[in-house]
């Protein structure tokens, strides 16, 4: 059969291999789409990991083969099936607390072919171990293979969403509106909170507001100029910053729903009275509410900046002050491998609030250092500076979320087969397998149209 092999830094071949020979209570599966992923391309670029290996784990296809006993937990040849690369042992210490990515037999790669096991996704055939059997799920016949293909990442941004303590109506910000991102907005969305989605690129962010984003904004980049605000209201016009001054810019803030209630702030103890609106940057000037008449109902706040010189990121600060009511967001998502998004949202949450971080995947460099009768690693230095009183005294979380959670599989399932979640927007590009490194170079340096990227198989047959 044909695969994709890794052969080194940046070296993938398109080779003939041997078809993955399958033992009992296995299957083979030929291949008919596999989503690429910044984890594949993280080892492929950096050479994380040694060479020959077959990649690809955001796979579906349809079983052409079963090992003795596989039909017994009832699969059959024929049926169209997303497979599931890692699946916990449930009975661990690691999972006994959830931590479902640090299991031993998770760490495991149950999906191969050929080589070191490493998803196998880009190749005609995989062959697929007994241990992830519980993670296949059938795809409906309405449901397309690339739509089967995408629940593997889905499922890794709902892990991540349920790590976050939200309350409906609670305001939460996502940074990169990538095919992650998307998901984010969209999880989140359902789940009841307020999107804030920020990007570089409009037409994720026009994508954004199509995934539920109440609210959308271009990525702050330092001293450029701030571009329009814009707010995501169905069935009405979307409009920029208005300068009915010259010199002078007003910045209304509209609601989707004005007449709901507006949702208080949490308290560990209700009892008590509510703590005033925490600083991360005490000597920053705060930017009050203004109201113009406090018995009537609100109206759009103005708030006056200098368009010649504003400073970095005030456009940003001013509206999540005035978004949130002073309080700050409850949570933001880093879903974009950026330190300064991270420092800009710790200044931009509550006391109490969260970030999480879902793209920090790379290690900084390890060095070994020997010490006479042990050896202990050095770590070269961040960039990235923490104020660990804003975690202590201001009762910040920075949270982490990696990979997926098998015991989510089939919520995965009808959230993306129901199309509440339709993933079919997110896909922008198809490859044929011979163009793999073609679809890993696009997916790794994304162009304004481009977001996720399908790798297809020979099994597959698009309309």
């Amino acid at each position: 059969m044909r695969a994709v092999v890794y052969r080194g830094v940046n070296n993938l071949r398109l080779e003939s291999v041997p078809v993955p020979r399958i033992g009992p209570r296995e299957l083979l599966v030929r291949v008919a789409a596999c989503g690429v992923c910044p984890t594949d391309i993280k080892k492929i670029q950096y050479g994380t990991v040694p060479p020959p290996r077959i990649f690809g784990h955001e796979t579906a296809g349809v079983i052409s083969k079963l090992g003795s006993g596989a039909s017994d937990l009832g699969w059959k040849i024929g049926d169209r099936v997303a497979l599931h690369h890692h699946v916990p042992c449930l009975d661990c210490h690691f999972c006994r607390h959830r931590a479902f990515a640090q299991c031993e037999t998770y760490k495991r790669t149950g999906i191969t072919a050929g080589f070191e096991p490493a998803g196998g996704g880009y190749a005609e055939y995989v062959r697929v171990m007994p241990f992830v059997l519980p993670g296949v799920v059938k795809i409906p016949a309405k449901n397309s293979f690339a739509e089967g293909a995408l629940l593997e990442p889905v499922n890794t941004v709902l892990k991540a969403v349920r790590r976050l303590s939200l309350l409906r109506g609670d305001v939460v910000l996502v940074a990169g509106q990538g095919p992650i991102g998307l998901m984010f907005t969209r999880l989140l969305q359902l789940a009841g909170a307020q999107v804030i989605a920020t990007d570089m690129l409009e037409p994720r962010l026009r994508l954004a507001r199509k995934f539920g984003a109440k609210w959308t904004m271009p990525a702050q980049t330092g001293g450029r100029a701030e571009l329009p605000l814009r707010h995501s209201n169905p069935g009405r016009a979307e409009l920029p910053l208005r300068h009915s001054n010259p010199g002078r810019a007003e910045l209304p803030l509209r609601h989707s729903n004005p007449g709901r209630a507006e949702l208080p702030l949490r308290h560990s103890n209700p009892g008590r009275a509510e703590l005033p609106l925490c600083h991360s940057n005490p000597g920053r000037a705060e930017l009050p509410l203004c109201h113009s008449n406090p018995g009537r109902a609100e109206l759009p706040l103005r708030l006056a900046l200098p368009l010649s010189a504003p400073r970095p990121g005030e456009v940003f600060f001013t509206f999540i002050h005035r978004a949130t009511r002073g309080r700050g967001l409850d949570a933001a998502v880093i879903a974009v491998p950026s330190d300064a998004a991270v420092q800009q949202a710790l200044q931009l949450i509550r006391c109490g609030g969260q970030i999480l971080l879902f793209a920090h995947t790379r290690r900084i460099a390890q060095s070994a250092v020997q010490n006479r009768s042990r050896s202990h690693f050095s770590l070269q230095p961040s960039a990235f500076s923490l104020d660990l009183a804003s975690v202590c005294l201001d009762e910040k979380d920075l949270l982490g979320s990696y990979s997926s959670d098998f015991t989510l599989q089939d919520e995965v399932a009808r959230l993306v087969f129901s199309r509440r979640l339709d993933v079919r927007d997110l896909i922008s590009h198809f490859f044929p397998l011979e163009q793999t490194a073609a679809a890993i170079h696009l997916a790794s340096q994304p162009t304004a149209d481009s977001l996720k990227i399908i790798v297809e198989g020979t099994a597959c047959h698009r309309p």
